[in-house]
C-alpha cells in the first residue's frame, strides 16, 4: 500500500529559478530513493509562485527516509543561497486500495484547473 504526500508551496523568491531547482530535486529523488515511486510537480493557474507536489512512496518508512535524506537538505541549502523562502502545507496518508475492480478513468482534457473525466 503506497504512502502519498501532497505539498502546497507558496514561494517567496524567483519562480523560474525555483522551478529549475525543484525539477532537479525530483530527478535526484527518483534516481536516489528506491522507495519513491512517483513525484509530480504542478503549477497553480494564475499564481506563478504557487506549486503543488505529489509524492508517492512505497510506504511511510520510505517517506521518513526521504524527509531525512541528503537530496532534501541539498534543495533547502540551495534555496537559502538564493534567498528563497516558502510557506508549506503538507498532508500525507496511506492509499486506500479497492477490494473490487479498479475504476477506469479516461481524461479528455488535461489542464490543471479544467479537468474533465469520464468514469467507465
Amino acid at each position: 500500500m503506497s504512502f502519498v504526500v501532497a505539498i502546497r508551496i507558496q514561494l517567496e523568491g524567483d519562480a523560474e529559478i525555483f522551478r529549475e531547482m525543484i525539477m532537479q530535486y525530483r530527478e535526484d529523488c527518483l534516481a536516489n530513493e528506491s522507495g519513491m515511486e512517483q513525484f509530480l510537480i504542478c503549477s497553480i493557474p494564475d499564481d506563478e509562485k504557487g506549486f503543488l507536489l505529489f509524492e508517492v512512496f512505497s510506504d511511510q518508512e520510505a517517506h521518513q527516509l526521504h524527509s531525512q535524506g541528503s537530496d532534501l537538505q541539498k534543495l533547502l541549502q540551495s534555496m537559502q543561497e538564493q534567498n528563497m523562502r516558502m510557506e508549506v502545507m503538507m498532508m500525507g496518508g496511506e492509499e486506500i486500495e479497492s477490494e473490487t475492480q479498479p475504476i477506469t478513468v479516461s481524461y479528455t482534457h488535461l489542464r490543471a484547473h479544467e479537468t474533465s473525466l469520464h468514469i467507465v
